[in-house]
């Protein structure tokens, strides 16, 4: 300094010289004061640094966690999803476990009901019947003579509702179709109407259907007796009805014997019967019990001559069927007319249901009484009263 002093003689007096240090001291504290400042602010910012640093550290712990507590839940969704497939597989076992089961025991059903069949068949009953399946008995081979279609059925049953059917039919193919015949069933008459009788002479009913089988023979045509039914004509007793075994008996001599067989629950049948029919004239006598005897009287004659059909020949119908579901009929019907389903589908289509009528208290009573009766009676009909209770 004294050196500095040396070479600056203007600063050797003592006015500058104490100027000089009062300046150098100044800028000490200046630089001191802006240190302490410098230090300060970068105290304060290291120590935000430093916080913010640790908020950065913790948060990455905190991220780093979560990864490892993410990485265990992907571990354990890994291990849940082998599981599940695991369980997947399982399951698809247990279905082709099921699958093969249900196979052999429908297989085993289908056995059972090929046997059952067999059994009836062997008893005489379901031999006679058109089923779908192969028959239990030889089918007897169509002739060229005309086919003859017979409706049996007691009244109410569904003749009305099957004719609708050979009327639209009639205009697709060659039909004779025959209704109320009195003639062509060689009925005779003993005093009064209500005597009516089939004779029982089978020359007689030869000669008395020879004309119209000449004629459906020369056309090609099929005889339908659509409306002869047990018992048939009006103010008939229970033996104004058509001779199936006389019929039968003629087949394949006249023609080629068919069958179609309506059963209704006996007492809706002799219900529509009486409703239908009765008047307070010479039909006054058709009550609701002179009609259930008849009704018995002729599901007897119907059940106890089937045995007697030809294989194949003859199918039933219950008139529930008929006027709900009548696309049932198609298969069989079509096989029985020997025409393809296109023809006859069309005609099944004008088959409309009845309206369903309220019965008034008496009639319910009515047919109370009438239900029990005939559940009384229906042991007198077992191929009819089985076969119906099989179709449902």
């Amino acid at each position: 300094m004294s050196q500095w002093f040396s070479v600056c003689p203007r600063i050797q007096r003592p006015k500058f010289r104490s100027a000089l240090v009062l300046q150098v001291l100044v800028l000490s504290i200046s630089f001191l004061i802006s240190r302490l400042f410098l230090e300060i602010f970068m105290g304060t910012k290291t120590r935000q640094i430093l916080l913010e640093s640790e908020q950065y550290f913790l948060k990455a712990q905190s991220l780093e966690e979560q990864a490892k507590s993410n990485e265990q839940d992907i571990v354990q969704l890994r291990e849940s999803i082998e599981d599940t497939k695991k369980q997947i597989d399982k399951w698809q076992c247990q279905e082709e476990e099921l699958k093969q089961d249900y196979q052999v025991k429908k297989s085993s059903l289908s056995k059972c009901r090929q046997f059952r069949l067999h059994q009836a068949a062997l008893q005489g009953v379901q031999r006679n019947r058109l089923v779908t399946g192969p028959p239990y008995c030889t089918v007897v081979t169509p002739s060229q003579l005309p086919k003859f279609l017979f409706v049996a059925g007691i009244e109410g049953s569904g003749h009305h509702a099957l004719l609708t059917i050979w009327e639209s039919l009639k205009e697709t193919i060659p039909l004779e179709i025959i209704v109320y015949d009195q003639v062509f069933h060689v009925l005779d008459i003993e005093q009064h109407a209500s005597y009516h009788y089939s004779k029982i002479s089978l020359n007689s009913r030869l000669k008395a259907m020879s004309s119209t089988f000449q004629r459906a023979a020369a056309r090609g045509a099929t005889v339908i007796d659509a409306q002869n039914s047990y018992p048939m004509g009006e103010f008939a007793g229970s033996l104004a009805h058509p001779d199936l075994l006389q019929l039968q008996k003629l087949d394949g001599i006249l023609y080629d014997f068919r069958v179609v067989v309506l059963y209704r629950d006996p007492a809706d049948a002799v219900m529509s019967a009486v409703r239908r029919f009765r008047s307070d004239g010479p039909r006054k006598y058709k009550s609701h019990l002179f009609q259930a005897r008849m009704a018995v009287e002729s599901l007897v004659a119907i059940n106890n001559a089937l045995p007697q059909l030809g294989c194949g020949k003859w199918v039933m119908f219950k008139y529930e069927d008929i006027v709900r579901t009548p696309s049932l009929l198609l298969g069989p019907l079509a096989r029985l007319l020997g025409v393809s389903k296109t023809i006859l589908q069309g005609s099944l289509s004008h088959i409309k249901a009845p309206t369903k009528r309220e019965l008034s208290v008496l009639e319910k009573k009515q047919h109370e009484i009438l239900n029990n009766f005939f559940h009384r009676q229906e042991a007198l009909w077992p191929i009819l009263a089985s076969l119906s209770k099989a179709q449902k």
